[in-house]
């Protein structure tokens, strides 16, 4: 009698990977309130001897509305220290543009160009002296969030969020926030219509 040749996958019940869950469900909101803000720079800040490079890191995210890939690009021929001016290099054929640094930014940028390597190219480096990853960005403010105690997850991308809100809840207007995010189409910019967000930037 002939064995019926039977086809192996069929034995196996195929399991479709498990869907990708809804942002709602791990976080209550896209943005962090000013208190929180404080909170993940301070705890940054402590976590390890990088702290004061990576506080600096979230401050400058925050403040300029920076991606991750903007901040690791970020060179030091875009920094004007002199003028208290910094170029942010938009992608995702965003508009660039040039941002007024707080005068607190201009001391932190004092103090990294202080302690960089002769001749660094690129702002914030790794302890070999190379750009950091996307990756070790998102530990660094990951990592600072748990130290903080805030109650749900939290990624890079919520810093720009949250200067859109702030800019908002001080009355800036549409226009104003497409051209300080580099949205080239006014349509992304009309995610910040809800201006409950911030009162004004706690870093201030």
């Amino acid at each position: 009698m002939k064995k019926k040749n039977v086809n192996s996958s069929r034995l196996w019940k195929r399991e479709k990977p498990p869907n990708r869950r809804k942002n709602i469900e791990t976080r209550p909101r896209e943005y962090l309130t000013p208190q929180e803000v404080i909170l993940l720079v301070d705890d940054a800040r402590r976590i390890n001897r990088h702290g004061f490079r990576n506080a600096a890191i979230i401050i400058l995210m925050y403040r300029h509305a920076l991606r991750v890939s903007e901040l690791i690009k970020l060179k030091w021929i875009d920094v004007d220290l002199d003028h208290g001016r910094l170029y942010v290099r938009r992608i995702n054929r965003g508009v660039s543009a040039m941002h007024d640094l707080e005068n607190d930014e201009i001391q932190i940028l004092q103090q990294l160009r202080a302690a960089a390597p002769h001749r660094a190219t690129y702002v914030f480096i790794s302890q070999r002296n190379t750009t950091l990853t996307t990756r070790t960005v998102h530990n660094i403010v990951t990592s600072a969030a748990q130290s903080a105690g805030i109650g749900f997850s939290v990624h890079p991308h919520m810093l720009r969020h949250s200067r859109a809100y702030e800019l908002k809840s001080n009355g800036a207007d549409a226009k104003t926030i497409q051209l300080y995010l580099g949205h080239k189409n006014l349509q992304s910019t009309h995610l910040y219509r809800k201006s409950d967000a911030h009162e004004s930037d706690p870093l201030k």
